[in-house]
């Protein structure tokens, strides 16, 4: 998964919010201005950070899997194939 966009999207969204409060607010054009930018920017660090940790949690889940190749999914079985088992005589479902 690439996490490249979260930190655009977290602060956009804040962003947005911050647009409507103020807008329903009434605030001055220069008062919105400063705090639309202190928003953003404070977003856009928490946005960062939360990509560092869900990157890093990615990369230690492929670590985990490719570690342990032989563990099974509940309801998988060697083939992959969902519910259904081998025999001696065929397939069964």
């Amino acid at each position: 998964m690439k996490t490249k966009a979260v930190p655009a999207i977290v602060m956009l969204s804040a962003g947005f919010i911050f647009c409507i409060f103020s807008i329903s607010k009434g605030q001055d054009f220069l008062t919105f201005a400063k705090s639309l930018i202190v928003v953003m920017l404070i977003f856009y660090v928490l946005g960062g950070i939360g990509a560092f940790i869900i990157q890093k949690n990615i990369v230690e889940s492929k670590k985990e899997t490719d570690e342990n190749p032989s563990e099974e999914t509940e309801g998988e079985n060697k083939n992959g194939e969902n519910g259904e088992k081998e025999t001696q005589t065929g397939k069964e479902k």
